[in-house]
Order: C-alpha cells, then structure tokens, then sequence
C-alpha cells in the first residue's frame, strides 16, 4: 500500500539486478506463489478434505529493450554459451512521483527462454526481447526511496524494421519479414524435504524455428540451394549454415545489433502463397530454417 493510503499505478516498474537497474522493460508479469493440493477422500465422510502438500513460485516473464543494461545482457550470453548462472534481482514498483512503492526480490534465478521477436520492413514497433526466468525464492516487501526514471539514449536507436540478412549461398536481398526464434532452458525442480522451496537445475537447451518471408524475385537462388539439402541429401553438418541478422541504426548503416544462428538447415520452403486474382500484394515466398545454436552482440546499449 502506498505510504498515504492511496493506489498507484501499474504501470511504472524496473528491473534491479544484482543491485543494479539494468534495463526499462516495457511489461512483466510475477508469476503467482502456488500451493499444490492433495484431495483425501476418506470413508467415514462424503466430504473430501483438502490440504495443501507443498508450494512453489511460478515463472517470471519480462519485455526488455534491446538497449538493455550490460549485466542482463551478459546474463542472457552466459546462457547461450551453456553457463548457466543463478542470478538474484527485483522487480521495483514506484508511483507517479517515482517512490518505490513495492519491491518483489528474487533468487537464484535462471534464464528459461529469451524471445528476438519479429522484424518486419513495414513494422511500426521497437524491438524487446521477451525473457522467462525461474527464480528459487520471492519475497515481496514495501518500498522506499526514489528511483531515477531516467531512459537511455539508445533506447530509441532500436527499431523492427532496419535489418540486413546474410544467408550464403543465396540472395538475401528481398527480405520483408524475419520471425526470429525462440531460446528455451529447460529447469527440473531439485526438491528436498528439508526445505519448503525447491532448487532448479537447467537440463536441455533448445532453439527453435526461424522464419523468412522473401520477394519471389529472388526464389531461385533460394530454391536451388534448399534442393541440394534437401532432395540431393548434402546435409551433413558441414553443410549446415550460419545465418547473421544486423539491425541497423536509423541511418540504416550503423550495426545496432547482430543475431547470428549457427547449425541452421532447411526445413520447410513454401514457394507459393494461396494465389487469387487482382490480390493486391506482392509475391512472396516463405523459408523456415531450424537453429541449433544463438549468440547475440549488442553494439550500442545503456
């Protein structure tokens, strides 16, 4: 409750991470404290008793801009080069005159998913990251003091639709949309019976599809090579590519960002969307890549 009685809004948070703010996000959500029922259905009774057999904290979710504090992004490459860190932090919850409010304060964290999002050359939309992260405790406590809502600068360098491809082998020139993968950590919960909250421990690491819709102007390059791996058999994983993703600063040359999936091979290529005369839009045709591997180098963050 605010110190006057009052509400505050919703709408105003930050995320701390190992004492440091590191990042505007736009939405997060806390996940809930859970209780797992036990039903006991007993003889003497047609009531069912209940009770509860042991809690735990859901995962949390959260949009970060690609402008994001160092620490986070360092956190999030740990993870993709498979050193998996547990990191503590807190969501931090202040009111219009920018009080803190309340404070939700994690441990022991780990990274279960990071979201890239879609480009698209007609988007109107910044880029965030969506990021999942599995803590082992939360406490929720009041607030207290000021927090600086300064944003970073280069928060707004960061847009979905300035991007340059690099496939080999084929041209990459007519790309109008990229739907990026998503990174998945799974965790199993390592539970004791000497404590109520359980540990997590990460197992299989995952990536999954990637998605391109390009002008048909360029569908042979395309069609010529998705045909040597996949109906000539030339997949061997020498074979495989590595796909790079700059996103470019507003003047379209500055590199703001570069994606790059390595282990990448064909998997699906659609050279035909559902035709109908006089349709007013142009040819495209749709690839769909799986990934194995993702690393991120962000050039200019806060």
């Amino acid at each position: 409750m605010a110190k006057d009685g009052r509400g505050y809004r919703a709408g105003a948070f930050a995320l701390e991470l190992e004492g440091k703010i590191v990042g505007y996000i736009r939405k997060c959500d806390l996940g809930k404290l859970k209780g797992e029922m036990v039903s006991n259905n007993l003889g003497p009774t047609n009531v069912v008793k209940k009770h509860i057999a042991k809690m735990s904290w859901d995962v949390m979710s959260f949009e970060v801009g690609m402008g994001m504090g160092n620490e986070l992004l360092q956190w999030m490459q740990a993870s993709f080069k498979l050193n998996h860190l547990r990191k503590n932090g807190a969501f931090i919850m202040f009111d219009h005159n920018y009080e803190v409010q309340r404070r939700c304060d994690f441990t022991d964290a780990h990274i279960t998913e990071v979201g890239f999002g879609t480009y698209d050359a007609k988007g109107k939309e910044g880029v965030y990251f969506s990021i999942k992260i599995q803590p082992e405790t939360c406490r929720f406590t009041d607030g207290g003091g000021k927090l600086n809502p300064l944003v970073g600068s280069n928060q707004k360098l960061h847009a979905n639709t300035n991007f340059v491809l690099d496939v080999p082998g084929v041209d990459a020139k007519f790309i109008s949309k990229m739907e990026l993968p998503k990174y998945t950590c799974k965790v199993t919960e390592d539970a004791r019976g000497e404590f109520i909250e359980s540990q997590y421990v990460p197992t299989a690491v995952e990536v999954s599809d990637l998605k391109f819709t390009i002008g048909s102007q360029s569908y042979k390059t395309w069609y010529d090579d998705a045909m040597k791996f996949l109906v000539a058999g030339e997949r061997a994983e020498t074979q495989e590519k590595t796909i790079a993703i700059n996103v470019k600063g507003p003047n379209n040359k500055d590199d703001i960002c570069i994606l790059t999936f390595k282990n990448c091979g064909y998997k699906e290529v659609q050279f035909a969307e559902a035709m109908e005369a006089n349709k007013d839009s142009a040819a495209n045709f749709v690839t769909t890549f799986y990934v194995e591997q993702v690393e991120v180098e962000i050039k200019k963050f806060d």
